[in-house]
């Protein structure tokens, strides 16, 4: 039984390698403009400049991922301390099995089960926190982007009567200042979930009370780190959308991307067209900015604006998923995983 459960193990830690170095081979290589993208960033490299600049973008990929790592393991010390080490062992092997699957839900599975835990299921729910607290970063920043964008870039929104311009702006900063409540006191699951689930099941009633562990110092500890993600992350598609030559003052720039960020958390990412997905809405964000009497050529834009998309995705995404698959011998499936029988 014990040699099944290897055999079991060993395929399933295969199959996750092979699933993300194809993936990521897959969405680079599909890109009908990937000969153009690639003479492009051919012609940056003979620029020393660039070569700086793009050695800078990933560095900062090196910090976005340990400011996460740093993020998961103060999370984790609510119902297990964790090493540093393992910390991004588990960050990185979580975007490895999450790049191939859907709103990448791989990555809580990827995380838990690539370090000894006492209990995968409460490292799930604290995983759950900090993607949360991402999210709500995201929604805010990104609100506030997309008014700025509307109220100069929308003609409907130019056209609606004053008292109903107030309105909206009155009602995007209630809504971001409840998305923040609601984060900081995330401890209300826990009461949530214990009305909802019958009293007899004692083990789940258990798992949802680590809710309750989270006080609003922690959390606000955790908000800060994911506002720090969002500037990094930003900031390397801000640098990278320069590099190519998009020519914008750079607070129109943030503007946009905070627009991007904001629809992307929208739209449910199917991984077999994330890459897709982020180039198509990065290039009709800018279309509709650079038709609002921007000058601009509209198709060395588009070319540049899916060159530094794509780059992005390749340095924030492909990169880590591609490192992770050093570490996916270290992931161990439960045996409970492949067992469908009644407890």
């Amino acid at each position: 039984m014990a040699n099944v459960s290897k055999i079991r193990n060993i395929a399933v830690r295969l199959l996750l390698a092979g699933a993300s170095w194809g993936f990521v081979a897959w969405q680079v290589a599909s890109r009908d403009n990937l000969a153009a993208s690639l003479g492009l960033l051919q012609q940056r490299f003979a620029n020393q400049h660039f070569l700086f600049l793009l050695l800078a973008v990933v560095l900062m990929m090196v910090l976005n991922w340990l400011v996460e790592a740093l993020k998961w393991r103060r999370l984790m010390r609510t119902v297990q301390d964790v090493a540093l080490s393992n910390a991004v062992v588990a960050v990185l092997t979580g975007v490895s099995v999450s790049v191939f699957t859907p709103n990448r839900v791989g990555e809580f599975l990827g995380r838990v089960f690539s370090i000894r835990l006492s209990s995968p299921l409460r490292a799930v729910l604290v995983t759950l926190v900090g993607s949360m607290s991402q999210l709500s970063i995201t929604l805010v920043a990104g609100s506030v982007a997309t008014l700025f964008f509307a109220s100069q870039h929308s003609l409907l929104a130019r056209q609606l009567p004053p008292s109903l311009q107030s309105t909206v702006v009155v009602l995007t900063v209630a809504a971001n200042l409840a998305i923040v409540m609601l984060f900081l006191n995330v401890s209300f699951l826990t009461r949530l979930l214990l009305s909802l689930i019958p009293r007899r099941w004692r083990r789940i009633r258990s798992y949802v009370k680590v809710f309750s562990r989270f006080r609003r110092g922690l959390l606000l500890q955790i908000l800060s780190m994911s506002l720090i993600r969002y500037i990094v992350f930003t900031s390397q598609y801000l640098l990278l959308l320069l590099m190519f030559g998009v020519e914008y003052p750079w607070p129109h720039l943030l503007m946009l991307i905070g627009v991007i960020w904001f629809v992307m958390a929208a739209i449910p990412s199917f991984a077999l067209a994330e890459l897709g997905i982020r180039s198509s809405v990065a290039v009709a964000v800018f279309s509709v900015y650079a038709t609002s009497g921007q000058p601009s050529e509209t198709t060395a834009m588009t070319l540049a604006v899916v060159a530094a998309s794509s780059l992005l995705w390749i340095i924030n995404i492909a990169l880590p998923a591609l490192v992770g698959t050093v570490f996916l011998h270290r992931l161990k499936i439960p045996e409970s995983i492949f067992s469908f029988r009644r407890s």
